[in-house]
């Protein structure tokens, strides 16, 4: 990174400024600096074509010439390799990118601005403060030295995004799409301004399509970029330290300590307080982690707080003794490597299918005591030989990260169609449910048994493969929502565990660091859309008195109204002297009030009844195929997928189309219900 910046220096510096190829870089008319780097550095590791990015098959020779100075005919020949990539890449994957966009498209073609104001009180909270709560309303009013910065419901302005920066307010409570209460639209002041006017979005507005091309285009370009980058290698330079950014003190919670600075419990956190006791920074602490700041020792800007290793994972020793193996099998659980620079063996543990080979680290005493028993898992590195002698702070084990990455959209298209279809995940981690201490049971047909036990005597039990790697061992405490294996967390794991608000934080930061790595930046608001959209299914649980079908996948709306409905009438148990109604009949409550009334009047027997129940159903998120193929309307569904099957449906069920969308008004014929469309609408 160094050396790429030095060579940027030093192009922008050549004739004050005005060299033509720093001119094309910087307007951004053309080029990138990773393009750069190959012209006049080096042009770097090159990867094979392959059509999956869930490992990189890298050519172990690298180009140490530039395109400036030339390659030799071996380094041409490896280069072809990147080329080849390049092109392939360009005339495929520029079709999964039109996919996308048109699945975009068929799920939030129907969501339009429909109301001025849906009058919710219900929000999001925002922690980080950034430019992207400009043009949002808040809910809440801000008041500073008892001085109104900004009343509820109003719009956040750039002024007031400098203010609430200004006075390092950390909290703020705002309108949000995914909160808005219209029924498959949205209004005004929940979507906030209108980026291409920068004034608030008009009534009538094709939000939803907006932002299905503004996800959606991208993806064509970042296709495209492929080519000009040839299927290079970068390293991926993550940070691995943490420098203060505040002055004040430091204070460290739930902090255990080995060797006097590191960490060895697994839910520490610090926060900086300044000097009215006021908290203004808290981040959380990982195990392994290095600190270099005393409990509430005074901390100046630029400190250094703690840093960590970012190519290996290590397990400490808590204590003095000796390391025993238990149950080691080579060539069965585990098998040897030299180190090529130390000559040292290295045994690695492999894949652990039966609960007979699962091999144990164990730390004894000099009377043969077990101090600490360790769990071992696939692609743990033994650091020590059996029966040699450890101290506290020792490394028992490494458990490598990978740091190499292809830098192109072929890993990133894939996992952004993943992510926006929620593909079945391979590797789904198991999440704690419940904040406790770990106790491993019982091991039974290859799974083991793990129990979460909570301060309140709660207990929840996670049945879990033995080559599963587990993250956390016995004893431990863990939060709800961490991780108890490695793996992918599932997102309706999230929604579940932690509710909306994590889980939108969550998808939209995966979403938007693939398109950050590629230097494309686009707005929350269009990913709020298309998760609002994901959002709209409900899995029923309990029936109650409705007449919905269990386990089955409905309309969240729907479902709201069928219970609402269903909360409205009464089930009777006894019809008494009432010729009107009959034993278990499901009527309005109101009706059958007032059949009580006339019957008291005539002095007869009344009728019995019970309040209905209404059905139970969890929020669960799909993909967008789904909620294009779920539409209210049978005629963009069909447009869309499964054109027979879902005319089929709508013809068997007698099912009515309200053309409330684009594309169903677009198929018929008529104007659709958008712009001046929508001002027809309303007439």
């Amino acid at each position: 990174m160094k050396i790429s910046n030095i060579i940027i220096n030093n192009i922008k510096k050549k004739n004050k400024g005005y060299d033509s190829l720093y001119m094309m870089l910087n307007s951004g008319a053309r080029g990138t600096k990773e393009q750069i780097k190959q012209i006049s550095g080096i042009r770097g590791l090159i990867s094979k074509p392959q059509k999956s990015s869930s490992y990189i098959n890298i050519i172990e020779t690298p180009i140490v010439s530039n395109f400036l100075e030339g390659m030799s005919i071996l380094e041409y020949f490896i280069s072809t390799h990147g080329s080849r990539k390049g092109l392939a890449d360009t005339a495929l994957k520029t079709a999964d990118a039109g996919y996308l966009t048109r699945r975009l498209v068929d799920s939030s073609q129907n969501v339009i601005i429909d109301k001025y104001d849906c009058n919710t009180k219900n929000g999001i909270f925002i922690k980080k403060i950034n430019k992207q709560i400009i043009g949002k309303f808040i809910l809440t009013n801000i008041i500073i030295k008892n001085k109104y910065i900004i009343k509820n419901n109003n719009i956040i302005t750039y002024n007031i995004y400098n203010k609430i920066k200004k006075y390092n307010i950390k909290n703020i409570y705002i309108r949000s799409i995914l909160k808005c209460e219209l029924y498959n639209n949205i209004c005004v002041k929940c979507y906030g301004l209108n980026l291409s006017t920068n004034k608030l979005v008009r009534l009538g507005e094709a939000v939803g399509v907006i932002a299905a091309q503004s996800i959606g285009e991208p993806g064509t370009q970042l296709t495209l970029k492929t080519f000009h980058i040839g299927g290079t290698i970068k390293k991926i330079n993550k940070k691995n330290k943490i420098f203060s950014k505040y002055n004040g003190y430091i204070k460290y919670y739930n902090l255990k300590l080995i060797n006097h600075n590191i960490i060895i419990s697994k839910n520490s956190y610090y926060i900086i307080y300044n000097k009215k006791k006021k908290k203004i920074n808290k981040k959380r602490l990982l195990y392994g982690y290095k600190i270099y700041l005393n409990n509430n020792s005074i901390i100046k800007i630029g400190d250094k707080i703690c840093s960590w290793d970012n190519y290996n994972n290590y397990i400490y020793s808590e204590y003095k003794g000796y390391i025993k193996y238990n149950n080691f099998r080579k060539n069965l659980n585990y098998y040897e490597v030299i180190n090529k620079n130390t000559g040292y063996k290295n045994k690695i543990i492999s894949k652990i299918k039966n609960k007979n080979n699962i091999p144990y680290l164990l730390i004894i005493n000099k009377k043969k005591q077990l101090l600490k028993k360790y769990y071992l898992y696939e692609g743990n590195y033994i650091l020590n030989n059996n029966k040699k002698k450890i101290n506290i702070g020792d490394k028992l084990i490494n458990i490598p990260k990978f740091t190499l990455k292809v830098n192109d959209i072929t890993g990133g298209l894939p996992k952004l169609s993943n992510i926006f279809e929620m593909k079945k995940i391979k590797n789904k981690s198991k999440i704690s449910e419940i904040s406790g201490v770990i106790n491993y049971d019982r091991i039974n047909n290859n799974s083991r048994i793990i129990k979460v036990i909570s301060n309140v005597g709660i207990i929840k039990s996670y049945k879990i493969k033995l080559y599963n790697k587990l993250l956390i061992q016995e004893n431990e405490y863990i939060k709800y929502g961490d991780k108890i294996t490695n793996g992918n967390i599932s997102l309706n794991d999230i929604l579940y565990i932690k509710g909306i608000n994590k889980l939108k934080n969550k998808l939209i930061k995966k979403l938007q660091n693939i398109y950050i790595t590629q230097g494309v930046y686009i707005n929350d608001k269009h990913f709020e859309i298309i998760i609002k959209q994901m959002l709209k299914f409900v899995l029923i649980i309990n029936v109650g008195n409705t007449n919905l079908v269990i386990n089955n996948i409905i309309n969240k709306y729907k479902f709201y109204k069928k219970n609402n409905k269903i909360k409205k009438k009464s089930i009777i148990i006894n019809s008494g002297d009432s010729k009107k109604f009959k034993k278990n009949d499901i009527i309005f409550t109101k009706y059958i009030k007032f059949e009580n009334f006339i019957l008291k009047i005539k002095k007869k027997k009344i009728i019995k009844y019970i309040k209905c129940k209404p059905a139970i159903g969890k929020l669960i998120i799909k993909g967008i195929s789904l909620s294009a193929l779920k539409n209210n309307s049978f005629i963009s569904s069909a447009s869309f997928q499964e054109t027979n099957k879902i005319l089929n449906k709508a013809s068997i069920g007698y099912t009515t189309d309200n053309l409330l969308g684009l594309k169903e008004n677009v198929i018929i014929g008529n104007l659709i219900p958008s712009g001046t469309g929508y001002k027809k609408k309303i007439i």
